[in-house]
């Protein structure tokens, strides 16, 4: 499965609704993963200064993240396959 990043521009939310916004997605990859379609919801950071909030998904496609995100009702700028670098120090548990 690949990595996508969806980048975002959310001004003005409260805590709550990033909140929502972050359940809202989390329940959408649980519901379209079905079958060979695989999607994972992975986290988001936000950068409140900039209203820049980056949403990280592992899936089977960049079309199942859109759909992911569609069915979510969360806007998006952009949705793009990312690679990722983890710390050379760390093993995996």
């Amino acid at each position: 499965m690949a990595i996508f990043i969806v980048e975002r521009r959310l001004q003005g939310l409260s805590p709550e609704h990033l909140a929502a916004l972050h359940r809202a997605l989390a329940e959408s990859s649980r519901r379209l993963s079905a079958g060979e379609d695989s999607v994972r919801y992975l986290r988001s950071m936000i950068a409140p200064a900039r209203a820049l909030c980056l949403c990280v998904f592992q899936a089977t496609s960049g079309d199942l993240v859109r759909r992911v995100n569609e069915v979510a009702q969360v806007p998006f700028e952009s949705i793009d396959e990312a690679l990722n670098f983890e710390d050379p120090g760390c093993r995996p548990a």
